[in-house]
Parts: C-alpha cells; sequence; structure tokens
C-alpha cells in the first residue's frame, strides 16, 4: 500500500535564491568522482574524497561564473557535506545512531541544514530506486527534528557561559573554554543536560 509522500513547503526556510543555489550544487555535487575513482581488490569502484574534490572543482567554476563569496560558499558547503546525512541514515539502519550524532550534524550545518538534507532526497531519487522511501521518510524526520526540535531549542539561553567559567570556577580563558562551552551545549541540544 503507497503511504502519501509528506511534503514541505521550501518557502517555510528558503529562499528562491538558495533553492538556485541549491539546484547548482546539485549538478556539480559529483564532478569529484572522476578524479578520485579508485578500483578495489574485489574490482568495486570507490569515491573516496569525491565530495571534498568536488566541492574544490566546484569553486573554479563558480569563479569562472562570478559569483559572489556567500554563493559560492553556500555551493562549496552543500557539496563538501552532502554525504553527512547518507552516514546518518547507515547508522539508523544499524540501530546506532545517537541523538547526539544528529545534533552534532545540525550544529555543524547549521542553517544549511534542510538545503543538505533536500539535496540527499534528490540525490537518493536521481537514482532511481523509488521502490524504497525508508530513506526519503528518514529524511523527512531529520527535517521535522531540526525545524521543529532543533531550531526551538537553539532559541535558549546556554545554560553556561565563559563568565560562568570565570566567576564560578575561577578558570582563565583559554582555547579550553570553547571545548566546555561546545559540550554542554551538546548535550543541552542532546537533551542529555
Amino acid at each position: 500500500e503507497c503511504q502519501p509522500y509528506r511534503v514541505y513547503n521550501l518557502s517555510n526556510f528558503a529562499d528562491k535564491k538558495k533553492i538556485a543555489l541549491l539546484k547548482l550544487a546539485i549538478l556539480l555535487h559529483d564532478i569529484g568522482k572522476p578524479a578520485s575513482q579508485t578500483i578495489g581488490k574485489k574490482g568495486n569502484y570507490h569515491f573516496y574524497g569525491h565530495a571534498a574534490a568536488g566541492a574544490d572543482m566546484s569553486k573554479k567554476i563558480c569563479d569562472r561564473l562570478k559569483m559572489s563569496s556567500s554563493e559560492k560558499c553556500f555551493i562549496d558547503f552543500i557539496i563538501r557535506n552532502h554525504l553527512r546525512p547518507l552516514f546518518l541514515f547507515i547508522l539508523h539502519l544499524e540501530a546506532k545512531l545517537t541523538r547526539k550524532a544528529v545534533t552534532r550534524f545540525f550544529r555543524k550545518c547549521h542553517d544549511y541544514t534542510p538545503y543538505i538534507l533536500l539535496h540527499s532526497i534528490a540525490d537518493s531519487q536521481a537514482k532511481g530506486d523509488k521502490s524504497d522511501d525508508t530513506f526519503k521518510n528518514f529524511i523527512i524526520d531529520l527535517v521535522d527534528d531540526y525545524l521543529n526540535v532543533f531550531k526551538t531549542l537553539t532559541k535558549e539561553p546556554p545554560l553556561i557561559t565563559g563568565h560562568d567559567l570565570i566567576n564560578e570556577f575561577g578558570i582563565e580563558p583559554s582555547p579550553l573554554f570553547r571545548k566546555v562551552l561546545n559540550y554542554v551545549e551538546d548535550a543541552r541540544l542532546s537533551k542529555e543536560i
């Protein structure tokens, strides 16, 4: 029995310019595959590092198209990180996906998250396997989670600040500050604390 797809109104989180840039990123995202192709011992083809290679190649294309720095950064980020949703899905299938891993993905990709997730659905659909909606539903659940849970949590104040570390613990500012603050913020956003 077919289940209807959940559909998002892109205007809720995207503007037309970013959708156009996303389309260009989707077009270019695998251009690094030929340069990174290897053949394994069993004759399987591998494309290790193709995301970084593709991002570097797309940067040159965007330069030739005289795109702005922000446009180039958007396309670079999408291409460089386009495999992240697939890695999360693999963990999900293996029952190893943690809330912390999802939170780290959201924090790493922040405002780019919905675009990377849309990219992964487009990439999956382009491969032609329309029979299994498991991946698509997983990605749509991530979009829901990002827009309705994570974005709400990020609007709340952090549990501790650098001033708290100085005033309460007498710690001198150092690179350790960022580590401690990020650790606590990850735990808060993951709902561990």
